[in-house]
């Protein structure tokens, strides 16, 4: 098995490989403008195959790094009761925090409870996502109820907050 140092270091090389991809590229495309219009949709379907296959790697590749945030993380710090942590070699803070988004199910019923709530000042035209979300997190920490599920939609995830050291 790898450890993340190693896997870190080959997807550095998979960058720099990318990298100098990108530039060849950059030559083809060069080379293909004003010119056989054959070549030019045979180079896209051999690219855009390529890139499908890499892009669902690097998606699968994503998630795993994901679940490690949004998942392992978050159990082991309640686990050990850990709030922050911090690795001085990496020079990071590393805490748990609850991201909340929140959507209108049903526009006229979220209207309703948005301005007998006290947020009717979110609506306009449309309701900003990430305004509707910020109220909702403290409409719900300051009153401990949530808001009518046939009005707003409510998600929350945990995720890793990493941010430098001074």
């Amino acid at each position: 098995m790898l450890n993340p140092v190693t896997i870190a270091a080959e997807l550095g090389v998979i960058t720099k490989r990318l990298e100098y991809l990108n530039a060849e590229i950059d030559d083809n495309i060069r080379a293909l403008t004003g010119g056989d219009p054959y070549d030019a949709c045979r180079a896209l379907f051999h690219l855009d195959g390529a890139y499908g296959e890499a892009d669902k790697a690097r998606k699968f590749t994503h998630a795993k790094i994901e679940f490690i945030s949004r998942n392992v993380i978050p159990e082991i710090f309640t686990a050990t009761d850990t709030k922050n942590l911090a690795l001085t070699d990496v020079k990071k803070r590393f805490s748990v925090t609850t991201r909340v988004s929140a959507s209108l199910v049903d526009r006229d019923k979220g209207f309703d409870w948005l301005r007998d709530s006290g947020g009717g000042d979110l609506i306009a035209e449309q309701v900003n996502a990430q305004r509707l979300s910020s109220y909702v997190k403290e409409y719900i920490v300051e009153t401990q109820k949530s808001p009518p599920e046939d009005a707003i939609k409510i998600s929350s995830m945990q995720y890793v907050s990493m941010t430098a050291i001074k």
